[in-house]
């Protein structure tokens, strides 16, 4: 008995032969081969089977009959193999004509020609402990019997490779094998309903009918927690293959949903549907665009928005179910839109794209279901319901969102001309947005809106910003107006980063603003036009007005530019825009007034300005404090002072004071030199704390200053100059005819070029002169004031350790340590400076100290060390130290000898008081680490954890207290008085 190819053509039977009969060789190779293996019966059929001649590519047929029983049991094995050979059939009808019911088939497909059918057949009676053993590998492939009254069973192992697809019809029962433990679900098999699933042979798993298309279920291996009502009757295509193993989509694609993913850049070969859906979220298709999508039946648009890139073909309706999310369908084919549940009442957009039939055919579509196409410039088209006026407009819903669907992603393109209707507050996001135009919203009662905040990287508008029904416009972003209307009373307010460009303005109008709050307020951001800025005034504008304030650069082109009309002026920190012929002596002057009395608090952005064209008005005030915040202690501009007196705090310089009033004017100031230019002529006067330089012109200048060793320096045109002086000053005139007098009270040096020619001279002149003059290049004293002799002004009286000498030439003021004592005798004046009682006194009189070193208090006239450490002094002692050091002999701190010590015993370092934390005090008075036991320490005492008890200072456990016994879990060392719950 032996295993033969009867005729030549794949008909493979068990029969009995001669010898010899059966042999194959290359010289009649039928592409089919047979051996005996492990008592297995092993048939493998190469790719050109099943005939002699293999040109017969049409000769596709195996046909395995067994219908003699020869008391064997053996297994059939059947697998392909590859062979390469220019006849490989498409594909291989394989028959298995099986009449015993006790004989087992192993079919292993891997190398089957994909698309092959396996024909189980013959059994009258089938067993399931003998099924079909099928090793599903890679390559497509359909099962089905032909049996009508008989039960055929396989047993489905899914083993290395791409999950295939696998097709069962007829009257099988199905149960997967080896499956791998999962909690979703995965495409294994599509049958027909005939086929019966006998589940899965791991209890942690089950067999699902996950989808009914045309006739067919779709059977998918699950997790035990999958509900049995699953369905998924979509494909998902991603990284060149369908994921979750679903090869079916391959073959029924007309029947099953195409889901999109977010972002689907590719596409599968399969391009016929049944319909389209996605994951819930924001979609995004990409078709080539040689190709195109079709599906077949009615398309319900999903709740998140879905944008289509190439051609797609809808044979059923487009339900349409929400407007506020966009649909791009694209280029699109279409046979009606029903969009019946849609609110029409607030101008929603329905879908947007470009409809690829014929005109006549895409006019019979949009007719058909009640809507309009309106062309807003670029390639894809707006989509609205019949009786809409809403064009190219795109209207608020709130701060971050449009009515309409399509406003933030058509704006992404520039050949669209969308319009931006203002209500709210408005964010173009982080990439460009383009629009045609931008406006207020106008209100049907003419109120205007309060506020608009306009913010994002890049808002461009080709043309008009039309902001008259607005307010305030508050710019936080990039914006780019082609011309920018404006009423008389706008405000736009620029932020730091933001940026305005523009090179038209239309203002509504008389603007009158000089020197007040500008149009524009760019404070630090950007406000960018240039020379040939057009402006369109009302012909009424016959005074200049600001335009713009800003502190970053403008173009230099905008000064003196003119449109022939109205001339653009660059003053300061201002556009200033002023009617062509105006010239007025204020047209480049910034006036700022300061507010408060504060010198840094300014009503408007230009302030503080710099330059000649810079004034300051300071009002009414009399007292002028420079601002710390900023640094505006250096005045750059006119000072115009009308008050008689005045005074300046905090002040290093000012480069111009002009007055029509004799002023006094005192500055004080933290530098060493305050700087200051007059510009009168009235005369002036001048007190200062501080080194004066003073330049300029006026027909008279009387300084005071009360700084010692300090200098004068006066430089300018004075008729008259008064100096008034307390202690030694240097005074230095430069570059003048003065007539100067100085009343002094110290001592002073004077050098006078203007008088001397170009050799600088000083001379030095004794302290005691008060009022004196230059003449003919010498310096005469006119009065010494008290002890004159002849003229001449005393000599000073030489007293050791003298400091500073008086008008009258004795010492008023002795050195550090050292007090003065004045003897009278016979109405002479006996002067010595004599030293401190206390060594450590700086300042002192005869009796008390006034003013100790460095490292010593001031007690009740005494100098007493003070020792940092110490924390609490009484009587000029130390009383309390720091932690780790305690008060000695001499009352000073010390520290602790003893380790781990916070306090220890006053003059005692080598006994403990006080141990630091985790340690405590034992009966030696040293400090001990505390074991893990105990809870706090101090003088000798120990408090331990719930469970313990104090033995003499040592913490002990309850339980291990044999009188207590091991049940005892709260004790004290005489008695224990808590114990386990069942025991007392």
């Amino acid at each position: 008995m032996t295993w033969c190819d009867s005729n030549d053509r794949g008909l493979i039977q068990y029969v009995s032969v001669s010898k010899g009969l059966c042999d194959y060789t290359d010289k009649n190779w039928c592409g089919v081969l047979f051996s005996y293996f492990n008592d297995s019966d092993c048939f493998e059929i190469y790719n050109s089977c099943c005939s002699k001649d293999e040109t017969r590519v049409d000769l596709n047929e195996f046909h395995l009959i067994d219908n003699i029983y020869d008391g064997r049991n053996s297994k059939r094995i059947i697998r392909f193999n590859f062979k390469g050979s220019p006849y490989a059939r498409a594909f291989h009808n394989i028959t298995i004509e099986e009449y015993h019911p006790r004989i087992n088939f192993v079919i292993n497909t891997y190398y089957i020609l994909p698309k092959s059918i396996i024909t189980l057949t013959g059994r009258e009676i089938t067993y399931e402990e003998y099924p079909y053993f099928i090793i599903a590998e890679s390559r497509p492939f359909t099962i089905k019997t032909s049996l009508e009254n008989t039960l055929e069973y396989i047993n489905l192992n899914y083993t290395w490779g791409f999950s295939p697809g696998v097709f069962i019809e007829g009257r099988i029962a199905v149960k997967l094998t080896n499956e791998t433990i999962r909690n979703d679900c995965q495409y294994r098999y599509t049958s027909d309903q005939y086929v019966i699933n006998r589940g899965v042979d791991n209890n942690n798993l089950q067999v699902l009918d996950i989808c009914y298309v045309h006739n067919r279920h779709r059977m998918a291996i699950c997790g035990k927690n999958v509900p049995i009502t699953y369905q998924d009757c979509s494909c998902s295509y991603s990284n060149f293959e369908y994921e979750n193993s679903a090869i079916d989509c391959s073959f029924l694609s007309k029947y099953l949903s195409f889901k999109i993913k977010p972002n689907q850049e590719f596409i599968p070969y399969e391009r016929e549907w049944s319909t389209l859906i996605t994951t819930g979220v924001d979609s995004k298709i990409t078709i080539p665009k040689d190709s195109s999508m079709i599906f077949f039946n009615d398309a319900y648009l999903p709740n998140a928005s879905l944008s289509i890139d190439g051609t797609c073909i809808f044979k059923g309706i487009i339900h349409i179910e929400r407007s506020d999310v966009l649909y791009n369908l694209g280029h699109f084919q279409a046979t009606l839109f029903e969009y019946g549940s849609i609110e029409i009442s607030k101008d929603p957009v329905l879908f947007i794209g470009k409809c690829n039939s014929n005109l006549t055919e895409c006019n019979k579509v949009l007719s058909n279901s009640n809507i309009k196409e309106v062309n807003c410039g670029g390639v894809l088209n707006r989509y609205l319901y019949s009786g809409s006026t809403l064009g190219c407009k795109c209207t608020q819903k709130d701060s971050t969102y449009f009515e309409q669907s399509d406003c933030s992603y058509l704006t992404e393109g520039r050949q669209n001309r969308m319009k931006l209707v203002l209500e709210y507050n408005y964010n173009s996001g982080l990439t460009k947005k383009y629009w045609s135009s931008i406006s207020g919203k106008k209100y049907d009662n003419g109120e205007l809106i309060e506020s608009i905040i306009l913010e994002g990287s890049s808002i461009i508008v080709e043309n008009e910003c039309d902001f008259r029904n607005i307010k305030v416009i508050e710019l936080k972003g990039s914006l780019r107006c082609g011309i920018l209307y404006l009423s008389n009373t706008t405000k736009i307010i620029g932020y730091a980063g933001s940026s305005l460009r523009t090179y038209s303005i239309q203002i509504d109008n008389i603007v009158s603003n000089m020197n007040k709050e500008a149009l524009i307020i760019m404070g630090d951001g950007e406000f960018i036009s240039d020379g040939s800025m057009n402006k369109v005034l009302s012909t009424d504008q016959t005074e200049c007005f600001e335009l713009v304030s800003f502190n970053n650069e403008v173009s230099k082109s905008l000064d003196e530019s003119t449109d022939g009309k109205y001339v653009s002026l660059v003053v300061g920190k201002m556009i200033r825009i002023c009617p062509e012929g105006y010239n007025k002596d204020d047209r480049r002057k910034i006036i700022c007034s300061v507010e408060n009395g504060v010198f840094g608090n300014f009503k408007y952005h230009q302030c503080p300005c710099k330059g000649n064209e810079c004034y300051y008005d300071l009002g009414e005030w009399k007292e002028i404090t420079i601002s710390s915040e900023k640094e505006y202690d250096m005045i750059d501009g006119n000072v115009i002072i009308t008050n008689s007196n005045i005074i300046f705090n905090n002040v290093r310089s000012i480069s111009s004071i002009q007055s029509n009033v004799i002023p006094t004017i005192q500055l004080n100031g933290n530098n060493d030199i305050i700087s200051i230019k007059i510009n009168t002529n009235k005369t002036m006067n001048i007190i200062s704390n501080q080194n004066i330089y003073l330049s300029g012109s006026a027909e008279g200048v009387s300084i005071k200053t009360t700084k010692n060793n300090g200098n004068i320096n006066i430089v300018g045109v004075y008729d008259q100059i008064g100096v008034n002086i307390s202690y030694t000053t240097t005074i230095t005139i430069e570059n003048g005819n003065s007539i100067a007098s100085i009343n002094n009270q110290g001592g002073f040096d004077i050098s006078n070029n203007s008088l001397i020619g170009n050799n600088k001279v000083r001379y030095s002149i004794d302290g005691r002169c008060r009022i004196g003059r230059m003449i003919n290049e010498r310096f005469i004293c006119d009065s010494c004031g008290k002890d004159e002799i002849k003229g001449s002004c005393l000599e000073n009286i030489n007293v050791d350790n003298c400091l500073t000498y008086g008008i009258t030439g004795r010492c008023i003021e002795c050195q550090e340590k050292y007090y003065l004592s004045n003897n009278i005798k016979e109405n002479e004046i006996n002067q010595k400076c004599i030293y401190c009682l206390d060594g450590h006194c700086k300042r002192c009189s005869k009796e008390e100290c006034y003013e100790c070193e460095e490292g010593y208090k001031l007690e009740e006239g005494m100098c007493k060390y003070h020792d940092t450490n110490c924390k609490f002094y009484s009587n000029g002692y130390c009383k309390l130290c720091e932690n780790g050091e305690y008060v000695n002999n001499i009352q000073y701190c010390s520290k602790c000898e003893i380790n781990n010590c916070e306090v220890c015993k006053t003059h005692d370092p080598k006994q403990c008081e006080i141990c630091s934390n985790g340690y405590y005090l034992n009966k030696s008075l040293l400090c001990e680490k505390i074991n893990i036991n105990n809870e706090t320490v101090n003088s000798g005492a120990i408090s331990c954890y719930e469970g313990y008890y104090n033995d003499n200072g040592i913490c002990k456990e309850c339980k291990k207290n044999n009188e207590y016994g091991k049940e005892c879990l709260e004790c004290t060392n005489e008695k224990c008085y808590s114990c386990e719950n069942e025991y007392k």
